[in-house]
């Protein structure tokens, strides 16, 4: 997460992540749910699994996966606990999914929230700049010029990735030697463009070698 380029990839990747996570959470209870009643099954007790006629692997893994998104959902699904360990499974599947879902819920909104305020700025230039066409009565050839010049400094201003340590904050409290590290990644093209320090560096490395 902290290795992405803009805050839209950032969101974008912290709601697939969010929604992974779910889904890997539903997989794990929906293997275990189908390891309890094909148990019981071969024990020759009712299970989920006898009540109805459920045939080959994987439809049993979609009727336990879908059991167990429903779980966490307000949806509806045909399925019951019959066993009594099949019951208290999937009471303890209850009270997981409560406090699951709930956080879920509260990081998707979140997400979406960063999403809608990161298009928050550029909407409200659209919007005046759509009035102003309005009011004014822009021929519309020019208004198509106008938003096609808008859109490239849009894109522009995206894409551009010029920042200094100085745009940064909290770099000064940062420890010497985190500077020192973070100042030479930052600027060590530039300083080996430079054709004094690139002879500088060809006598240094003439040296080691000699020695």
């Amino acid at each position: 997460v902290d290795s992405c380029g803009s805050e839209l990839t950032l969101a974008m990747v912290r709601i697939f992540s969010l929604v992974c996570g779910i889904l890997m959470l539903n997989h794990v209870i929906a293997c275990i749910w189908y390891s309890i009643g094909r148990t019981l099954t071969d024990d020759g007790r009712a299970t989920w699994l006898s009540q109805r006629e459920i045939h080959g692997l994987g439809h049993a893994y979609l009727s336990a996966f879908h059991w167990s998104l429903t779980q966490f959902t307000p949806a509806t699904q045909n399925l019951a606990p019959e066993a009594v360990e099949e019951r208290f499974f999937a009471c303890i599947v209850v009270l997981v999914a409560l406090i699951t879902f709930s956080t879920f819920l509260g990081k998707m909104t979140s997400a979406m929230t960063q999403l809608l305020a990161l298009n928050a700025r550029s909407y409200k230039t659209e919007v005046q700049l759509r009035k102003f066409i309005t009011e004014h009565k822009i021929s519309k050839k020019l208004a198509q010029s106008l938003w096609q010049v808008y859109r490239q400094q849009q894109l522009a201003a995206a894409s551009q990735t010029n920042m200094s340590l100085s745009d940064i904050c909290h770099v000064s409290k940062l420890p010497s030697k985190l500077q020192m590290m973070l100042c030479y990644e930052t600027y060590r093209k530039t300083v080996k463009s430079l054709p004094i320090f690139h002879k500088l560096l060809k006598t240094m490395k003439a040296d080691n070698l000699a020695k």
